[in-house]
């Protein structure tokens, strides 16, 4: 593979980053838009839970349309997607990665937080990750199950107490 691919297809890569990352950002901008401001309440209006999801929201937007621009610059909207390609990727590694992950968080925002304590929801869902991804995906490197099984344990673990500690205590969130 020429460089001159190895660059066609990180621009074309910007592209459709770019595009999936702009409408996310306006998703998030519309939807802070529609989130109580709480005015009744006399609050400042700079405190209003909208504020911080519009703002990154608007950030996001921001470099997804310089991460845009960079890529159509580049001519990186030539896509050349072909049947053949589109079938190869459908049956590629990555393709199953990409819809495990997609799966595991709808699972974990549907069906763990709101259902469950958060802490224990974010354990499962951060052990169950780790655990599909280093068994169910398996790399070149060299090491034993249960060595991976106590690394995931210990990072669920870690990340589920410290994510809610932050929230609890640093941002005063209450956590479902």
């Amino acid at each position: 593979m020429s460089d001159r691919t190895d660059h066609g297809s990180m621009h074309r890569a910007d592209f459709v980053t770019g595009l999936v990352l702009l409408a996310f950002s306006v998703a998030v901008v519309v939807l802070s838009l529609q989130m109580s401001r709480l005015e009744h309440r006399g609050i400042n209006p700079l405190s209003a839970p909208g504020v911080v999801p519009g703002l990154l929201g608007g950030v996001i937007g921001l470099f997804s349309l310089i991460l845009l621009g960079r890529a159509i610059r580049n001519r990186g909207y030539r896509l050349g997607i072909r049947s053949d390609s589109a079938a190869a990727f459908v049956r590629s590694p990555a393709a199953s990665r990409i819809t495990v992950t997609v799966a595991w968080c709808l699972i974990y925002a549907w069906g763990l937080v709101g259902r469950i304590d958060y802490t224990a929801a974010t354990f499962i869902f951060v052990l169950g990750f780790v655990l599909i991804f280093e068994l169910g995906f398996p790399d070149e490197r060299p090491s034993s199950v249960r060595r991976r099984v106590v690394v995931a344990l210990i990072e669920a673990v870690l990340v589920a107490g410290l994510v809610s500690a932050v929230f609890r205590y640093l941002f005063l969130v209450s956590l479902p």
